[in-house]
């Protein structure tokens, strides 16, 4: 039946049109075509190695292939990278909230899962970053004490002759 074909062929071009990706090419695969951790697991270890320190470099790898990888490679939540949606990191902010993370703590997954869409938009790959739809994430802020005037001086008086004294 001709109205069943046509009937089909814009409902797959919507679905398809939903999609976060710039290739309208079925026969070419692009990063967006990738698998979401395995992107992610690229970014880390291609992108995002040359552009930070040591250290801030073991905390993404941490967050990458630790909840991240677990959350993201069960079939359940598996996706390409073209199919991430906003809600998609909701449901997973969700998760670690429920595994006790802070929002402070989520907020970073969210910068780095940012920061590897912000590469896939600049190499024109999708378009758009979904963590710009996201829930907002209200952050804790703690009130952190300082000593005063007269704790300082005590402070180094108790020092004075210590070892500890100078770098104080």
């Amino acid at each position: 039946n001709k109205e069943h074909i046509e009937t089909y062929k814009i409902l797959d071009f919507q679905s398809y049109a939903q999609l976060n990706t710039t290739n309208l090419n079925p026969n070419k695969t692009t990063k967006a075509d990738w698998d979401f951790y395995d992107y992610m697991d690229f970014w880390l270890k291609k992108i995002i190695i040359h552009s930070v320190e040591k250290d801030t470099y073991k905390g993404y790898k941490g967050q990458v292939t630790g909840r991240l990888k677990k959350y993201f490679t069960t079939k359940k939540n598996r996706k390409l990278v073209k199919e991430i949606t906003a809600e998609d990191l909701d449901n997973f902010y969700d998760h670690l909230r429920e595994d006790g993370l802070c929002n402070a703590t989520i907020d970073h997954y969210n910068d780095n899962i940012s920061s590897a869409f912000k590469h896939l938009i600049k190499k024109k790959i999708v378009r758009y970053n979904p963590t710009d739809y996201i829930n907002p994430l209200t952050v804790e802020t703690k009130e952190v004490s300082t000593y005063n005037k007269s704790e300082i001086v005590n402070l180094l008086n108790l020092l004075k002759g210590d070892i500890i004294e100078i770098p104080t």
